[in-house]
């Protein structure tokens, strides 16, 4: 049975590295989706896609209990693009 979004976020901030690479499983192809349909160029969807999970561990904090992962994936994401 997999682990939900806030189950994941609990155990990654209980130094479960597994739990980060279960949500970069999870997310990674659709941020890189929604990375490219909005640059429209493979390699700098796939920098976005290597920053946004770059920042989950220093900014995981902002996720709260962990139920608007998504969300805030998303967001974060967002705000990489536009840089």
């Amino acid at each position: 049975m997999s682990r939900t979004d806030a189950e994941l976020v609990t155990a990654f901030r209980g130094g479960e590295d597994e739990a980060f690479a279960e949500l970069y499983d999870r997310y990674g192809d659709r941020i890189h989706t929604f990375a490219y349909t909005r640059l429209r160029d493979e390699s700098a969807a796939a920098r976005a896609l290597q920053t946004t999970f770059f920042e989950v561990p220093f900014r995981i904090d902002e996720v709260g209990d962990g139920d608007g992962f998504r969300p805030w994936l998303f967001g974060v994401a967002g705000r990489v693009i536009a840089v």
